[in-house]
């Protein structure tokens, strides 16, 4: 039921290259609510790529001690002041 509820749309935001997403602590707090605090992780599965000022990282999302989904990880870099 957690899973098929309407997201809040205040935790749903835009990247300025017109990417959605929804943070981290919001799907922390749904994926909680859906498979309890210790029945998912999120594990990096390789090294981090870097793409000029961009990180990519390769992760699996583990539910319940089994591999449930893949997907890369993208970061922009911010440069030190």
């Amino acid at each position: 039921k957690a899973l098929a509820a309407p997201l809040d749309a205040q935790k749903v935001h835009i990247k300025p290259t017109g990417e959605v997403y929804y943070s981290h602590p919001a799907y922390t707090q749904l994926f909680n609510a859906a498979f309890g605090r210790l029945g998912w992780a999120i594990v990096p599965v390789g090294k981090a790529q870097y793409n000029g000022q961009t990180v990519v990282m390769p992760h699996l999302l583990y539910i319940h001690g089994r591999p449930a989904a893949f997907a890369y990880g993208e970061q922009q870099l911010m440069a030190r002041a």
